[in-house]
């Protein structure tokens, strides 16, 4: 049996009567086999197969929380476990994958396949059903590995070239989304219940002085305001680390090419996208995000209060959004001064 074949190679071991990638359902079995490329090798073949997808070399892609395999430099295949909401960040990218492929001009990898690994007689009532979807690879590098080697102007030109993309991707009709609700609801409700030990959270993370997270349960503006009501709900990508958007770098000079990874997409609010984008792909430098708003097309009276309004939102983020900002920006005395540094008015 090839899966018993598998074990043996890989060293560990599965229920009798269960699939072998049960074993995954385990976190630390999880951590140290999601990347396994003898593991997966055998099963991204049998995706290519049943899609009829050429299939000579499969090599690891990227490591994040899925395990994502590059075949022959022309396909990406993503499989979705249980941990880490599997399910739900696989119906998240593959209806954001829909919604963004109404717009030729949105650049993002376009969406080949989709499919369940596990079915029918190979699925016990215990065993996950392993859901992948099949992206066309794009050829290029991510700006966090060579950031430090692209110049500013290009930077800016990045923010610009981002700024439309996101208004576009914002402006996506989410009326009969099956898995978007046309709705602030859900999101506002998301900011309250991250309310709940927020100052906990941040300074178990810990790159927040101390002093700051201190003055976090005064300075944090009530959820509602950090929803704008008056537009409608749109689609965010919500993760738009460093990581996720690809280009090139060719003679000293940075093209963009597309953002990828859509897997903790959600409707939700401007204020929310900015956390990643600004704190991480930006580095908080507040020239880009200025280049980037003036791009989006954010009207001045919505900017007059954009510092409170989008830390009080970082703050609440579900992850450590801070992680990449660089240890100045918090040499300040209080959370109002730390909102004026990173964010422009």
């Amino acid at each position: 049996m090839i899966e018993d074949a598998l074990a043996l190679r890989v060293g560990f071991s599965y229920n009798v009567g269960m699939h072998p990638l049960s074993a995954l359902e385990d976190f630390d079995t999880y951590c140290r086999q999601f990347t396994n490329a003898t593991l997966w090798t055998p099963y991204v073949r049998e995706v290519c197969r049943r899609h009829a997808l050429p299939c000579q070399n499969v090599h690891l892609g990227v490591p994040g929380t899925c395990p994502v395999f590059l075949v022959d430099k022309n396909w990406v295949v993503k499989f979705f476990g249980r941990l880490f909401d599997g399910a739900q960040s696989c119906a998240a990218e593959r209806e954001a994958g829909r919604l963004v492929g109404q717009d030729p001009l949105i650049r993002t990898a376009k969406l080949a396949a989709e499919g369940t690994l596990l079915a029918g007689g190979e699925l016990s009532e215990r065993d996950w059903p392993w859901p992948y979807l099949v992206f066309e690879y794009i050829q290029g590098t991510s700006l966090g590995e060579v950031l430090d080697q692209v110049a500013l102007e290009d930077r800016l030109r990045a923010a610009r070239e981002m700024g439309d993309t996101i208004r576009r991707i914002h402006s996506l009709r989410l009326a009969g989304s099956e898995v978007f609700p046309a709705s602030s609801e859900p999101y506002l409700r998301l900011l309250e219940r991250q309310r709940v030990g927020v100052a906990e959270r941040q300074r178990e993370w810990g790159n927040l002085p101390a002093h700051l997270v201190e003055q976090i349960d005064g300075f944090l503006l009530p959820p509602a305001d950090l929803v704008d009501f008056t537009r409608s709900p749109h689609l965010i990508h919500a993760d738009l680390t460093r990581d996720h958007l690809l280009g090139r770098l060719e003679n000293g000079r940075w093209q963009s090419l597309a953002i990828i990874d859509f897997g903790d997409a959600m409707t939700g609010d401007l204020l929310y996208e900015l956390c990643a984008l600004h704190l991480d792909m930006f580095s908080g430098d507040r020239r880009l995000l200025a280049a980037f708003l003036d791009a989006y097309g954010l009207p001045a009276e919505q900017r007059a209060n954009l510092p409170h309004r989008a830390l009080s939102t970082a703050l609440l983020h579900q992850f450590n959004v801070f992680a990449a900002v660089p240890e100045k920006y918090f040499e300040t005395s209080t959370l109002a001064e730390l909102a004026d540094r990173l964010y422009p008015r």
